[in-house]
């Protein structure tokens, strides 16, 4: 079982965990971004969109910029 371990690439295995954690933070980031443009669309054009909205688009962007910490993996 040693072997084995020592014979794997630890860089290719933080590299993989890199690629998966910046797809799930993507992911999430848009599933933000849905439920803001669901909840803006339940408003008149004209009325002032609700604060969850901005709350959303805020978390998305958050989410976004913690994924990019990931893309230099």
């Amino acid at each position: 079982m040693t072997a084995i371990l020592s014979s794997i690439d630890s860089g290719a295995i933080e590299s993989d965990v890199a690629s998966l954690l910046r797809q799930e933070l993507l992911r999430l980031a848009g599933e933000q971004e849905k439920l803001a443009d669901a909840e803006a669309a339940k408003v008149p054009y004209w009325a002032p969109s609700p604060p969850s909205v901005e709350g959303h688009r805020a978390a998305a962007s958050a989410l976004r910029a913690d994924a990019e910490r990931f893309s230099s993996f």
